[in-house]
């Protein structure tokens, strides 16, 4: 399989032609015999443009055009768009943007608040929001759910101006919220301590040990580097020895440090569509905030 190539801008003029492809629903083929057959219930996604089959789904699949999730976020006057991509030939894409008035201070360093729109033009998922507190200091994601508060879920996909609006009130409403509360329970994170033994025990849960003796090197060495960034990481002051640092080691290695195959789109799909880095980071955060 050729390797997935990744493309990102902040620019909108490149943003317009990113996004300015249409998909259509065609026939799917199979080699029979002597001819090709028609595949009765699948239908290729594919980009008109280029010809590039992204997916196969359903006949009752609804096609949502790649425009519509840049309109999304470019028509609501609380975000600023600052970043949007895709990764291979467009199965996935995502706009990323800044909530205008919800930065907040922490120990001493900014964090933004970002909004992410995930689209899956494949067929394999519906359009999600992830809201994605970002130490701007080192660009650590802590996306993490609160009680009773998503970090990421879906939204629906629609072509209808006035329930698009709807939808875009109802996701501001719920992101202000979150980054209140986020706010909120962070600090509390950063006035209490956290020794390096309960680092280590962290680790532990969170990279438990293998079966497989052949994978146990490999295990106790990343423990040892996610430690290492507790205390000698890109922490300030304010945040070394406590158990808001310790939430910061965790994603700082999850997000920077981590190896991950596939290049940058590899990267790129892991931290943006993946949810591996996010289920390690809710357990940090879960064990972290109790």
């Amino acid at each position: 399989m050729a390797r997935q190539h990744f493309t990102s801008t902040n620019d909108r003029e490149q943003m317009a032609r990113l996004f300015g492809f249409t998909i259509e629903s065609r026939e799917v083929y199979a080699r029979g015999n002597d001819d090709f057959e028609v595949i009765e219930g699948k239908r290729a996604l594919v980009r008109t443009d280029t010809g590039k089959a992204l997916g196969i789904a359903s006949p009752r699949y609804g096609i949502v055009q790649p425009r519509t999730g840049l309109d999304i976020m470019e028509a609501c006057g609380d975000l600023e768009v600052i970043n949007a991509g895709m990764i291979g030939d467009g199965q996935r894409m995502y706009v990323q943007a800044r909530l205008k008035g919800a930065g907040f201070d922490i120990a001493g360093q900014e964090h933004e608040p970002f909004l992410f729109l995930g689209m899956h033009n494949d067929a394999s998922g519906c359009y999600f929001v992830g809201l994605t507190p970002t130490r701007c200091f080192c660009w650590n994601q802590l996306r993490v759910a609160l009680k009773n508060m998503l970090a990421r879920f879906s939204i629906r996909h629609t072509g209808d101006a006035q329930a698009r609006a709807e939808m875009t009130v109802e996701v501001i409403g719920r992101a202000r919220a979150y980054f209140g509360a986020f706010h909120e329970q962070a600090l509390r994170l950063v006035a209490q301590r956290f020794a390096v033994q309960d680092m280590r025990a962290l680790t532990e849960e969170l990279w438990p040990t293998p079966k497989a003796e052949n994978l146990l090197a490999g295990v106790v060495a990343k423990r040892a580097h996610v430690v290492q960034l507790f205390t000698e990481g890109k922490l300030n002051a304010g945040l070394h020895g406590t158990r808001y640092g310790a939430l910061n080691a965790v994603a700082e290695y999850i997000d920077h440090d981590q190896n991950r195959q596939g290049g940058d789109a590899g990267k790129a799909n892991a931290l943006l569509f993946g949810l591996e880095g996010d289920r390690l980071k809710q357990t940090a955060w879960d064990r972290l905030a109790a």
